[in-house]
This record gives structure tokens, sequence and C-alpha cells, in this order.
């Protein structure tokens, strides 16, 4: 099972410190860290990924969760909004808790993003989810998770290749 973690700060500051504790956690065991990015809400309201903050060569796995909660605030390209399509289409199929409980979890992070305010949105495995939630909950902010089952996760990564072909 995977881990979808959504850690919302009031600036990009405090968001690179939960996404160094995240690292951490990583570093000593405790969490893979499948897919990271960070985003940041401008004054506006427009929501951007920082490039250098999500990996080249990870998938565009989170980056299609971000377009699923962000939507049309995103200033992202057509494939990436093809993503998220993709992400909210496939998680829950079959299972309604499973497609309410995540659009629950893109309503809340989308609502808590203040202007000026940061994000850190990662997929990750982990063995010791407890621990992993307590510990990142330690960082300040506001956390979010969502569990997504391994054939969700495949089903995903399948439609965002797929999107991402026809972009």
């Amino acid at each position: 099972m995977a881990l979808l973690i959504a850690m919302v700060y009031e600036d990009q500051q405090t968001a690179e410190k939960g996404l160094a504790a995240a690292k951490a956690l990583e570093s000593y065991g405790y969490l893979t860290i499948l897919d990271q990015t960070l985003v940041r809400k401008n004054d506006s309201g427009k929501v951007e990924m920082d490039e250098k903050k999500h990996p080249v060569g990870r998938g565009a796995f989170v980056g299609g969760v971000v377009g699923a909660i962000f939507g049309t605030a995103m200033l992202m390209p057509i494939a990436g909004a093809a993503a998220g399509a993709a992400v909210g289409a496939v998680i829950g199929h079959g299972n309604k808790g499973g497609a309410e409980d995540f659009k629950d979890f893109c309503q809340d992070v989308a609502q808590d993003l203040p202007a000026g305010g940061a994000a850190v949105v990662l997929l990750g495995s982990t063995e010791g989810r407890e621990r992993v939630i307590h510990d990142l909950g330690q960082s300040g902010g506001r956390l979010y998770t969502h569990d997504l089952h391994d054939d969700e996760v495949a089903a995903i990564q399948k439609e965002i290749d797929r999107a991402a072909g026809q972009a």
C-alpha cells in the first residue's frame, strides 16, 4: 500500500523544512519517497509546481495528483491537466468510499493552501505508517494523508503514461 501525503504551510521556507523532514525519514529507512513535488500558491491564487523540487525520472504521479487537487488553479501544461483527470478517474474506481475520501483529501488541501503558501505533496511507501504521520506532523503546517492500494497506483501510472503519450 502507498501513502499519499500533503503537507500545507504558510510559506515556502517552512514547506522546505517539511520536505527535509520527509527526506530524513527516508534516510532512516522509515519512508520510501516514490514521487514528490513542492507547490506554491502566488498572491493571485495561481498554483505552480517547483520544478527543482520535483525530481526528474520519478514519474508524473504526484504531478497528476497536484492536478487533481488544484485543477484549473494550476499553471500547468495540458498534459498535467490530463494526468490530473486520470488520477481523479482511477482513484476509488469500484470503491465509492475511496473515491469520496480522495475527493475530500483534494478539497481539504486545495482550501487550506493560503496565498503565499506552499505545500509538499509526496507519494511514499512505508511499513511504519503511524511513525511517518506522527513525525511529519511535528514539522508544523497541516498534514493530510490518503492511502492508495498498489493496484490504484499501477492504474494511475498507466493512465498518466497514456495521457502523456496523447499530449
